[in-house]
């Protein structure tokens, strides 16, 4: 029994092992001592096991290599599918969207989902601007409510309109609003609207770890496809007159526009808030600096308003030296506490600029207690004026009774 268990084991390894196998098991048998012949047929058997293991060896390690690119074909047509799911729902969310924040929404879900095991979020930037100044963290589920990050936090992706993707946001070419937090990987895709810069998708990841060509492709083209429907929601809703409804100077919506959608929301018995700045002795500024340096003074302040207020908010040139917010779900108190963070950041942004300081007034209307929408414009104006009486750069809120006053005054 002992002699014929290491033969059966080294029949398995094939016909020449076992052939030589069996010929050493029958010479240790008729040769060797009794007392010598487990031993020696053990040894036998080693060798043979060996011998197998000699030939078995590259078909395992070729089998092996097999099923693991098999696998890894599987899971690259999985991955590929997923990419193409992803993407099929994006198109018709996009297609769906009816207002700008559900285009944000498609998108953010879009991204999260895609980047399960990223931080994502969208950066949105002042209207024309190459910086970022409010961040919504994007989950599958949806968007989180925006939080402000600063003045114009300059973004690579925003200048050099294209991708930015870093290893390390500590890299010397990471985006500088990336830079000084925990060292990740992050890439940036700009989002265009009219040509203009309007947010950026923004992943981060471990150090080194980035998404892939395919993965930021998609990316690119979700970027895209959400600019061009967000450019096509505001044709539509300008009448197909963008060129005239938008400030040529600043980029920023016009008197006409910003009146049509002040109506829109009175009509609808939203609630707002309605903030007129006027920059103070503007007349003056131009005679001393230059109209370059006032058409330098009417941008910055259009991109500090921008930058400042909610993403939702509304910001709009009116007119000359004037310019309107609609502050959105805001009572009167609340958009004066906001109109003063605008003050603050102008102080501010003026200190890093070479440009000669001015300020602003401001007066603020609420839209709840007025009979007509013309009633809030007459109530901030007046406010404006008191502002300004008061020696200017300053927020003061309307008050309706003097608005009825007044006309009371033009009837006598």
């Amino acid at each position: 029994m002992d002699e014929a268990r290491p033969v059966g084991a080294i029949a398995s390894c094939g016909m020449v092992t076992f052939t030589a196998a069996l010929a050493a098991t029958e010479a240790v048998r008729t040769t060797a001592p009794v007392w010598q012949a487990p031993a020696l047929a053990a040894a036998v058997a080693a060798i043979a096991m060996g011998a197998a293991h000699l030939v078995a060896a590259p078909w395992r390690d070729r089998l092996h290599a097999e099923r693991a690119a098999k696998r890894l074909v599987d899971d690259e047509f999985a991955h590929l599918r997923r990419l193409h799911a992803v993407t099929d729902q994006l198109d018709l969310g996009i297609e769906l969207a009816e207002r700008e924040s559900d285009v944000l929404t498609v998108l953010g879900r879009a991204i999260a989902t895609l980047f399960e095991d990223r931080e994502n979020a969208l950066l949105l930037a002042p209207t024309g601007g190459s910086g970022v100044s409010w961040s919504i963290a994007s989950f599958a589920e949806g968007l989180a409510e925006p939080e402000p990050i600063g003045f114009q936090a300059r973004c690579g992706a925003l200048s050099t309109r294209r991708t930015v993707r870093t290893d390390r946001t500590q890299a010397l070419d990471a985006c500088p609003h990336a830079q000084g937090d925990d060292d990740v990987s992050s890439i940036c895709v700009p989002v265009w609207v009219g040509g203009e810069n309007f947010a950026v998708v923004n992943s981060r990841g471990a150090p080194g770890d980035l998404p892939s060509d395919d993965e930021i492709r998609v990316v690119e083209m979700a970027a895209r496809r959400a600019g061009a429907r967000i450019a096509a929601l505001r044709t539509e809703r300008v009448g197909h007159h963008d060129d005239v409804a938008r400030d040529a100077l600043t980029g920023l919506p016009n008197h006409t526009a910003a009146s049509r959608r002040l109506r829109d929301l009175f009509d609808d018995n939203a609630r707002f808030a309605l903030a007129l700045c006027d920059i103070d002795g503007f007349a003056g500024y131009n005679d001393r600096h230059g109209a370059a340096a006032g058409d330098l003074a009417l941008r910055l302040f259009a991109e500090v308003m921008g930058a400042t207020l909610r993403p939702g908010d509304i910001v709009a040139r009116h007119s000359g030296d004037r310019f309107l917010a609609i502050i959105r779900g805001c009572t009167a108190a609340q958009a004066q506490s906001a109109m003063e963070r605008v003050r603050e950041a102008l102080v501010l942004e003026l200190a890093d600029q070479e440009l000669a300081p001015f300020t602003v007034s401001v007066g603020i209307a609420e839209s709840g207690s007025a009979e007509r929408v013309e009633d809030v414009v007459e109530s901030a104006d007046v406010a404006v004026l008191v502002a300004k009486r008061e020696g200017g750069n300053r927020v003061l809120l309307g008050d309706f009774s003097k608005v009825a006053a007044a006309r009371l005054d033009d009837l006598g």
